[in-house]
């Protein structure tokens, strides 16, 4: 129901009744009502006059429907300014009710007129004439006195009563009665809606319900599994924890043991060539000046030579001993460090993050980290073999018979 941009007011002539029109829906069931007596008749005039003042006010209803059916396309098309236009047309055209050009079903010679039109169509037509605004202009005055012509008609109207049925309260009733109707669909509507709402509520309610007790189950569900994978990851914890330690212990370990390996390398490799240098230095010529005298003895040249050469022989001796002793200890070390680590990855499930090892594991893990450390390669202590791991699982499953 489309609202006009500014709200169609006027007064009918008479201070008779105000028409307040605030939306097209409201001016078109006033014109429902008024028009069908204007437009439905079957009696003819013999006056012409009579007959074209009678269809300027049949035509008025017409041009006020054509002129609401542009007002309500121009707001459909979105075209403000001619509706802004036709708006301001309408309350033009209806200021003919205000300065009575156009008379109503509010006059008390609606009635009458009502009546006269089934007998004397004629008749009828002077009385609306008389009951327009502009009656006394039309009609001038009566007799020598100067009474005008309307207030004789005022006279026969307030001394005179119809005959006639009470047909002239048709308009009235049909606005009464349309307006009765359109509350009545408006009202039934709203009861519709109400139910259909009453009606989404308890379905929501229901789902809502439905949705709360399957969080529950859902919420018990998920408490159960949270606190079953808290107690493998705490049990995981704590075993990681008590092997963290002697990871850190083995792995700083084996950085000590590359440091002193670094070192007794350079220090080896400083004092192989402090001997190289001091052999050239020292004994080459030494050899060469011995060499040219037959007369002394080839092993009194070499004394001299040899004592220090024994000395440094002994001393890289020692130093590559060490050197491979670091080497051989910082490869334990790294050994069992990646020992530790490997079996700190694989104790734990990846899908179901519950512990994976047993006792029997935790026995070949901790006998291959704390068997006794490796001085040199001569008495390296040889990792878990096969054969007794193979004992110990066929052990455990005959304890278990």
């Amino acid at each position: 129901m489309p609202k006009f941009l500014r709200e169609i007011k006027v007064t009918v002539f008479g201070n008779l009744r105000e028409l307040n029109f605030q939306a097209t829906e409201d001016m078109r069931r006033w014109l429902d009502a008024e028009e069908p007596f204007w437009k439905d008749l079957k009696t003819k005039f013999t006056n012409q006059k009579l007959k074209r003042h009678w269809d300027g006010q049949r035509n008025f209803y017409a041009s006020a429907r054509l002129q609401l059916q542009q007002f309500e396309g121009a707001l459909s098309k979105n075209q403000e300014q001619q509706a802004v236009e036709h708006n301001q047309a309408l309350q033009n055209h209806f200021n003919q009710v205000g300065t009575g050009g156009v008379i109503t079903s509010d006059y008390d010679v609606y009635p009458l007129i009502v009546d006269m039109s089934k007998i004397n169509l004629d008749v009828a037509g002077l009385l609306y004439l008389m009951a327009r605004g502009d009656a006394e202009q039309t009609f001038g005055a009566f007799s020598n006195m100067g009474i005008p012509f309307k207030t004789l008609f005022d006279l026969i109207l307030l001394h005179s009563k119809s005959k006639g049925n009470k047909d002239w309260l048709l308009p009235q009733r049909r606005e009464v009665t349309a307006l009765k109707d359109e509350s009545q669909a408006e009202l039934t509507a709203i009861r519709a809606k109400y139910e259909e709402q009453n009606q989404a509520i308890d379905e929501q309610r229901q789902q809502a319900d439905e949705a709360y007790l399957d969080r529950e189950r859902q919420w018990s569900t998920f408490k159960e599994k949270m606190a079953s994978e808290w107690d493998a990851l705490r049990k995981v914890y704590d075993e990681q924890l008590a092997l963290l330690a002697p990871t850190q212990y083995w792995g700083n370990r084996a950085t000590v043991h590359r440091n002193v390996a670094v070192a007794f390398a350079v220090a080896f490799g400083f004092v192989l060539a402090v001997s190289i240098g001091l052999f050239a230095w020292l004994a080459m010529p030494h050899m060469f000046a011995v060499a040219r005298n037959k007369e002394i003895s080839p092993i009194l040249t070499l004394v001299p030579i040899a004592i220090p050469a024994f000395a440094g022989v002994w001393v890289l001796k020692m130093l590559s001993r060490f050197l491979s002793e670091n080497l051989q200890m910082m490869r334990d070390a790294r050994e069992r460090e990646t020992m530790v680590k490997t079996f700190l990855a694989l104790m734990r499930d990846d899908k179901s993050g519950k512990s994976i090892v047993n006792d029997n594991d935790r026995i070949l893990i901790l006998h291959s980290l704390f068997r006794p450390s490796s001085v040199t390669a001569v008495d390296d202590a040889p990792p878990v073999h096969w054969f007794d791991i193979l004992t110990n699982k066929v052990g455990s499953k005959d304890a278990k018979r």
